[in-house]
């Protein structure tokens, strides 16, 4: 392990001030202490920037702040600024084991251009891990930001970064990085720790009916980046668009009116 490369540390941060202070030290108690840590608060309303500032004096943090664009946009801005040789992604509710960074660093090698590990899922007292299976389909089943880490040259060369859709940003990154040929290393390890919150923007998602057009326009999208770049495994992209859009008309037909639904299918 190459204990001189830098790794960047993204968190957008908006209105995390009951967790961003466990998501930071996480980070700073860690066994690998090679890093930058990009924290952005992003326009929140609570005392996050308050909250922020206990750090002020650490050098390994970069604090910035700007008026509200989205975890998307910051997270892109965040990559900006990044100066390491990789970079994660921390969303500001969330947290990492100790060795986590360790762990991802170790696992790069001389041509992988992604590490894409597991989580561990916390609800309440409740814990379920997933890790990956080591197969095709765990590039689509972990489709998310959390626990993966990215070479920034092969970001940054293949112009790839947050998409600017309604829904499924994290996803047209991580897609988008397939389609570019990007070389992956799976590791069977869960140390990024994603708590679930209720209020979150993206758990809240699928509460207004329309949204069901919406993902449908996304994977529309996301289509015509494989097209452009020739990415040519429909049945994997296939099964992914299939089971992306009945989960969110899942979603809607459990959180929004049913004669939404019905009156599209009457006029479809």
């Amino acid at each position: 392990m190459n204990l001189m490369v830098k790794v960047s540390v993204i968190i957008p941060v908006y209105n995390g001030e009951k967790f961003i202070e466990k998501c930071i030290n996480s980070i700073l108690n860690g066994t690998y202490q090679n890093f930058e840590l990009i924290v952005i608060n992003d326009g929140s309303k609570d005392n996050s920037l308050k909250v922020l500032k206990k750090f002020d004096k650490n050098k390994k943090i970069r604090i910035y702040s700007q008026k509200n664009h989205g975890a998307s946009y910051t997270r892109n801005i965040g990559l900006k600024k990044a100066i390491g040789k990789y970079v994660t992604f921390i969303d500001c509710d969330d947290y990492v084991e100790p060795d986590y960074l360790e762990q991802y660093i170790h696992a790069f090698k001389k041509n992988t251009n992604i590490v894409l590990g597991g989580y561990t899922k916390i609800i309440k007292n409740k814990r379920k891990t997933t890790r990956p299976s080591f197969c095709s389909w765990d590039v689509y089943r972990f489709s998310a930001t959390c626990g993966k880490m990215y070479e920034k040259e092969f970001l940054e060369k293949n112009m790839i970064k947050y998409g600017n859709t309604e829904f499924l940003k994290d996803v047209i990154l991580n897609l988008n990085c397939l389609f570019k040929n990007a070389n992956y290393e799976f590791i069977n390890y869960a140390g990024y720790n994603y708590v679930y919150n209720a209020d979150s923007i993206s758990n809240n998602y699928g509460r207004k009916p329309e949204q069901i057009i919406n993902i449908f326009e996304t994977i529309k999208y996301i289509d015509c980046l494989a097209h452009e770049s020739g990415y040519n495994d429909s049945l994997y992209l296939i099964n992914y668009y299939v089971n992306t859009y009945l989960f969110m008309v899942f979603i809607c037909c459990r959180k929004a009116d049913y004669l939404f639904l019905k009156k599209m299918l009457m006029n479809s």
